[in-house]
């Protein structure tokens, strides 16, 4: 090696922070990922003012990597400079321009879910993911309500979600027939979205009737919580306590317990 260092995950991981800190990175966090998945040892999240300074502390990050441990990094993003992504091997490393740091979440929903025990439940868990997704680029969460069409079913419902779902956003449909996964996937399906540039993910629920079939067969995936029917009400909330569930398993928190 060039340099003459071993290059342990430690050792990588306090290069990285060093690269950051002299580069100007902004509101950087580490997370501890040994024993919690397989990505890596340790994910770093850091942010710069603009798309030039982006671009110039991964170009630095790489190059100091490659000087001190003969590394050759891994990088995607690099051209637009909105985000890049580095993958030294252990040590995954996130940057990011201010505004597009968050993955937004949408929940679009029809009904309107009242004031209540499960309001209060759907509000609690949402809170929660916000303050704990904020560190790892995920989030913030919004719910979006649209009106439940009494006369018009299904199709007359798929047309007000589908003008409530934000313009490029990715699709995601909860329906029965979807795919089927425990809390730890669901994670990593989250982070590997965020990873992959996408600024915002939507979740379908529909009514009593479920999700028009149109409308199911353009989303980009669709997920369920298993066989059974669940009321769409009752949905939210479960919805929104995976979300905070996850952002706990990226973040290494003790609320997920195998």
């Amino acid at each position: 090696m060039t340099a003459g260092k071993t290059a342990t995950s430690d050792a990588i991981l306090a290069a990285v922070l060093k690269s950051l800190d002299e580069n100007k990175a902004e509101e950087v966090v580490t997370i501890s990922l040994k024993g919690k998945s397989e990505i890596g040892d340790h994910m770093v999240i850091g942010s710069g003012r603009s798309s030039r300074q982006v671009s110039a502390m991964a170009e630095k990050l790489v190059a100091q990597i490659k000087t001190d441990f003969d590394i050759l990094s891994k990088i995607e993003g690099r051209t637009t400079g909105d985000w890049v992504l580095i993958d030294t091997g252990d040590i995954i490393v996130h940057l990011f321009r201010p505004e597009v740091r968050g993955f937004y979440q949408h929940i679009c929903a029809v009904g309107r879910l009242r004031s209540g025990p499960e309001r209060d439940l759907y509000d609690d868990y949402l809170t929660r993911f916000d303050r704990t997704g904020r560190a790892l680029a995920l989030g913030p969460a919004k719910l979006i309500e649209v009106e439940d069409k009494k006369g018009g079913g299904v199709t007359a419902e798929a047309a007000s979600l589908d003008r409530a779902i934000p313009s490029g956003s990715l699709i995601c449909v909860m329906d029965e027939r979807g795919r089927v996964q425990s809390s730890p996937q669901f994670a990593d399906q989250l982070a590997g979205w965020r990873d992959q540039g996408r600024q915002d993910v939507t979740f379908i629920i529909g009514g009593a009737d479920g999700v028009d079939p149109a409308l199911r067969a353009r989303a980009d995936t669709a997920m369920s919580f298993g066989k059974m029917v669940w009321p769409h009400m009752l949905v939210r909330v479960m919805l929104a306590e995976q979300l905070y569930r996850a952002a706990s398993i990226l973040s290494g928190g003790p609320y997920h317990r195998i």
